[in-house]
């Protein structure tokens, strides 16, 4: 984290996102360490290890599960804006093959 402190900072900026096809990563900024930055991230990333902190991967878990089970209790236009989603992104997963899959999750 405080890599990401400092690069905040110099006006950098990194960005992690999921999607159906897979993840998205975002470098941005005006620097000329822009390049260091990157190459550092991606280090921190490819490094990951949750074992080493078990109990906070543990409670991400345990979030993304009460998003899953809480679906059915979302306004009609939000989950009208998932069926959607899913007959027409392709591939896609639906909640129950993410919850089936994080039940699965082990570190």
């Amino acid at each position: 984290e405080p890599l990401l402190y400092d690069a905040q900072i110099a006006g950098l900026v990194f960005q992690l996102n999921s999607s159906a096809r897979g993840i998205r990563l975002f470098f941005g900024g005006y620097d000329d360490r822009l390049v260091d930055f990157a190459r550092a991230v991606m280090g921190a990333l490819v490094a990951f290890d949750p074992s080493v902190d078990a109990a906070r991967f543990s409670a991400q878990c345990d979030v993304l599960g009460r998003e899953l089970e809480s679906f059915t209790s979302q306004q009609p236009f939000q989950q009208a804006g998932y069926w959607t989603g899913l007959a027409t992104a392709r591939p896609d997963f639906s909640l129950q093959q993410l919850k089936e899959a994080l039940a699965n999750v082990k570190i």
